[in-house]
């Protein structure tokens, strides 16, 4: 009995999220509103849930957790020009469902959901600028919940460091596009214009 509600809890918790994170349909949203709903989507908190779940308390461990590869900083894509950091972060989420949706873990199945629906997001983003895409390839997700499966050691840890590298790459990426506070137009002349500034005094 609390095995079935706890399914139906996870299960509720998934529609949820693909409510956040719609899957990518004919058309997109508009630049406004694609952006204020990346922007204001709360953050889970996937690796405390992550590693109590798999019994990796212990704080030797999260420290292990955070030797992950190199997180690009706030410094590194500010200054890309919005169709190269849309297209960066993307190209950074991919790999990291691949890597959740291999662990076969509820909590790693869910979290790869969520990802997916932020990369629809963002990719909705790309289609509503200038020199964007004309179109965003479509989510393959089903939104099943997997069969639970006991994970090895070195795969929890696997899967502690992956979850630890996006919650830090998406803090950085939240930082860079709270700073979208203009259309894409005005953001892109006012590009032009700190170049021509930039060129005038050399």
């Amino acid at each position: 009995m609390w095995a079935q509600a706890r399914l139906s809890s996870l299960f509720g918790l998934i529609c949820s999220l693909l409510w956040l994170y719609p899957v990518v349909t004919t058309s997109c949203p508009n630049y406004e509103k694609t952006l204020s709903q990346v922007k204001s989507t709360p953050e889970t908190e996937w690796l405390q849930t992550f590693m109590s779940q798999q019994g990796l308390e212990a704080s030797n461990l999260m420290e292990t957790c955070k030797m992950t590869e190199y997180v690009p900083t706030v410094e590194d894509l500010k200054n890309l020009s919005q169709v190269a950091f849309l297209q960066n972060v993307s190209q950074n989420l991919h790999p990291v469902v691949q890597k959740l949706k291999a662990l076969n873990d509820l909590v790693t199945q869910r979290m790869a959901l969520s990802i997916q629906g932020l990369d629809n997001n963002i990719c909705c983003l790309l289609q509503n600028l200038p020199t964007g895409p004309a179109a965003c390839p479509q989510s393959r997700s089903k939104g099943t919940l997997p069969a639970q499966t006991s994970l090895t050691f070195l795969q929890k840890l696997e899967g502690c460091r992956t979850i630890y590298w996006y919650q830090t790459f998406r803090k950085t990426v939240k930082k860079v596009l709270e700073s979208w506070d203009v259309t894409p137009e005005q953001r892109n002349r006012n590009s032009r214009s700190l170049l021509r500034v930039l060129i005038r005094a050399d």
